[in-house]
């Protein structure tokens, strides 16, 4: 914590060295935090840099250096959203379900061969950005409707 302290009141005046050590310490979460909103590492990593920009650009705007984290992730999933709404025609899509019969066997033979990633990975950009919204940022339905 002395270590973000430090950094962050060296980063308040442009000191470049501090900003590399915030952008060590925090990039490799950032990056996870907004691929798991646009699933695809190369936008990620765009979003990344933009959001530190963003970030050591209005970094007095952040009220203390405990809240940096949360500032900063504030800033990346925002950054997300924009990229979503900017770059993607299509959020949501209609799933269909065929086979009901067969989907409870199916169901009871691959329960053990689930792949968490997989599914995120294939869910439409929509429900992966309420999901990430409703689960990881604990955002209320009420909430999400603003985005």
């Amino acid at each position: 914590m002395k270590n973000l302290e430090q950094n962050f009141k060296l980063a308040e005046k442009h000191d470049r060295k501090a900003q590399k050590a915030l952008y060590d310490m925090y990039s490799a979460k950032m990056l996870a935090i907004a691929n798991s909103y646009v699933n695809n590492l190369h936008d990620a990593e765009d979003i990344l840099m933009d959001s530190f920009f963003n970030c050591f650009s209005k970094i007095r705007d952040c009220r203390d250096w405990r809240s940096f984290p949360f500032w900063l992730r504030k800033i990346v999933v925002n950054n997300s959203i924009n990229f979503i709404r900017k770059n993607k025609n299509i959020l949501y899509s209609d799933i269909e379900i065929n086979g009901l019969e067969s989907a409870d066997d199916e169901w009871n033979n691959e329960m053990e061969e689930i792949n968490m990633e997989e599914i995120f990975a294939s869910m439409p950009d929509g429900y992966r950005l309420v999901f990430n919204l409703y689960v990881f940022e604990e955002k209320s339905i009420m909430k999400l409707r603003t985005y």
